[in-house]
């Protein structure tokens, strides 16, 4: 749109057709979308006609990008750890005292040996002089990896043949237990390699797992634990070293059973010779289907914050600059919207469509992702996560205070879709609201509309209500907007 103005904020029908989508993926009928299930197929149906509707069409030849799956379904019976130790013989059984974590048909499996107590993810990635010997050992680690797994490769590296990961945080692990499951998905591709998921075996450890695990670290015995007790004994935790005397076995059981999923990815052709280049806006439509009904006995994860708004938000982007396109105005370069599966699974549909991809990374100029951030209210302060060196990050900083927002920027993580582009060499960037004031409204009554967000997180009161309001999202998108628009005048030839 070279010599026009900044276009003014989306339109009224734009924001009807992000309250349509954000209402309708996070409907009861979805079934929470969970990969791999009917609930998430209606939901790429679903987005595919929308995507049609507002003057899109589909990357390639299909809508469709099908991504083969392995589900394991982890069997109870079978599964247990055994923990040794001086005057210690005790047998922890799956799901109340641990779960297995995120895996593949490679990891999903038995390993044992003696325990080595290695700190927390981050100790592993920047204190790696202080780790002690790991050849055949199980590393104990304080913490999940997180946003740090590369810490498993550094442990795999090293001859660790397995990982506990200690979770004393009895409400978080509670967390873990309810939305996992009993299924664990991967990527059914050996030549797909998995932005999140550990490259050895790894287990979530509960409180009572704990404090036993614990015991032989710090030497103090326990009686019957609670938050407290188990707050005392983290805060008391040594240097990483060798846990003398101390093993664990690890027995996991598994059924195999073949999966399949799609990414949609749609399609807005661009003008003259940037058209063969491509802004992308990526945003997960999967969620984690259904499980444990809460007390009010809803078992439906119905994942509107996470991410049904996300998707809304990238629909409405787009219905945007097709109008614009349809009014003579357009974008120089094309407009991709990929929605992928298998987000919540492990950025499952993001690494099978970085590896195989429908329209060739190099000829990405710009990813913007959307995940998992609903503002209740129109943010004035954003945190940008990426490559802080990269020209697009910076675009988005100068844009945000252009405007006279604030921003903090954050190193890149493993944590949503677009990592597993940015470790491909492709420009992205994961902006996101951050704390503080939304517009017009006082510093009590955002941080309450916040937190009250946040505790649905993943949780079955994740879902549409008629309190919410659409202007948060509407500043969030057309802030976008912009900046495709900012991306597309400087890089077009």
């Amino acid at each position: 749109m070279e010599g026009s103005a900044v276009p003014q904020r989306l339109t009224s029908t734009d924001t009807l057709l992000m309250r349509h989508i954000a209402i309708g993926l996070s409907a009861d009928a979805m079934m929470g979308r969970k990969t791999g299930t009917p609930g998430a197929d209606s939901a790429a149906q679903f987005i595919a006609a929308a995507c049609r509707a507002i003057g899109f069409r589909p990357v390639g030849d299909s809508w469709f990008q099908p991504v083969p799956l392995l589900e394991s379904t982890i069997d109870p019976a079978g599964t247990w750890i055994r923990v040794t130790g001086p005057g210690v013989d005790t047998l922890f059984h799956h799901h109340e005292e641990f779960i297995v974590d995120l895996g593949t048909r490679s990891t999903l499996r038995e390993f044992s040996g003696e325990l080595a107590y290695v700190g927390r993810a981050h100790d592993i990635l920047f204190r790696k002089s202080e780790l002690p010997p790991l050849e055949g050992k199980v590393a104990l680690m304080r913490g999940e990896f997180g946003y740090n797994v590369a810490a498993a490769d550094t442990l795999a590296g090293r001859g660790a043949v397995g990982v506990i990961e200690v979770v004393d945080d009895a409400r978080r692990y509670r967390l873990f237990r309810q939305t996992r499951g009993a299924t664990r998905l991967s990527v059914d591709d050996s030549t797909v390699m998995s932005s999140v998921i550990p490259p050895l075996p790894a287990i979530l450890a509960g409180p009572r797992m704990t404090v036993t695990l614990y015991q032989g670290l710090t030497g103090v015995t326990h009686g019957s634990w609670n938050d407290a007790y188990l707050n005392g004994l983290a805060a008391g935790l040594p240097s990483p070293q060798l846990i003398r005397g101390w093993r664990v076995e690890v027995t996991i059981a598994a059924r195999e059973t073949a999966r399949s999923s799609t990414n949609v990815a749609c399609l807005l052709q661009g003008h003259g010779a940037a058209a063969e280049s491509a802004l992308v806006i990526t945003a997960h439509y999967d969620h984690l289907g259904t499980g444990t009904p809460d007390e009010r006995g809803d078992s439906i994860y119905n994942g509107f914050f996470d991410n049904a708004t996300g998707v809304g938000m990238a629909m409405a982007v787009g219905q945007w600059f097709s109008m614009e396109w349809s009014g003579g105005r357009s974008l120089r370069h094309s407009l991709i919207l990929l929605f992928p599966s298998g987000e919540e699974q492990g950025l499952l549909g993001a690494d099978y469509f970085a590896t195989y991809p429908s329209w060739p990374l190099a000829r990405i100029t710009a990813l913007f992702n959307f995940d998992a951030n609903a503002p209740p209210g129109p943010p004035v302060a954003w945190r940008v996560a990426g490559i802080e060196e990269s020209a697009l990050l910076q675009d988005v900083v100068n844009g945000a205070e252009q405007r006279g927002w604030s921003t903090t920027v954050a190193p890149a993580a493993p944590g949503s879709d677009y990592f597993p582009f940015l470790q491909r060499g492709v420009p992205a960037v994961f902006f996101v609201p951050s704390d503080g004031t939304y517009e017009g409204m006082s510093i009590t009554l955002s941080d309450s509309l916040r937190t009250g967000l946040w505790t649905r997180y993943h949780q079955p009161t994740d879902e549409y209500t008629v309190e919410f309001g659409f202007s948060g999202l509407m500043r969030y998108a057309d802030f976008t907007r912009d900046l495709l628009l900012r991306v597309d005048a400087i890089s077009a030839p």
